[in-house]
């Protein structure tokens, strides 16, 4: 789920709350600056910094800076393609825990394709596909704390309203 709204030119400030159930639910808040902006072509840096509470103790700490680029079919979609990386540094369970008394921390780098397409004058559609195709898994996400192990790879989709 997330919010925003721009607050000058080609600046945009969001919320976002991501939920992974018991295990994390995330909030970030998300600085993003266009620096490019053409009728064909845009290209922005987004910063998000944000946190999480999970159950049996967790919690996550993140940075998250992201180069975006974009190439815009007039004003009915725009495909873009992105790189950044997240910092991150997780309590994994009770600090009692042996297993889970230190915090885990990494660097992970992330590709991903967002394709945006509009529907209507109000609603966008949004599929969006990321991964980090070289880094470990994050540990928060692997299989001691969920049925499968961290996938690597992320799909996730949405709908956006413009009022």
């Amino acid at each position: 789920l997330q919010a925003g709204g721009g607050l000058g030119n080609n600046m945009d400030v969001n919320v976002q709350f991501r939920t992974a159930f018991d295990v994390i639910n995330e909030l970030e808040l998300i600085y993003k600056w266009a620096f490019v902006s053409t009728k064909t072509l845009a290209a922005s840096i987004e910063l998000g910094l944000g946190g999480g509470l999970g159950a049996d103790d967790r919690n996550s700490f993140f940075l998250r800076p992201v180069l975006k680029g974009s190439l815009l079919v007039s004003d009915r979609a725009a495909i873009t393609a992105r790189i950044g990386a997240l910092y991150h540094t997780d309590r994994l369970g009770p600090e009692t825990d042996e297993r889970t008394k230190d915090r885990d921390a990494g660097v992970r780098l992330y590709l991903g394709l967002n394709v945006e397409f509009r529907v209507s004058d109000l609603i966008n559609v949004v599929l969006m596909l990321e991964g980090d195709p070289i880094g470990d898994s994050r540990r928060l996400y692997d299989e001691s704390f969920l049925d499968e192990p961290d996938p690597k790879l992320y799909f996730s989709g949405g709908v956006s309203f413009r009022f």
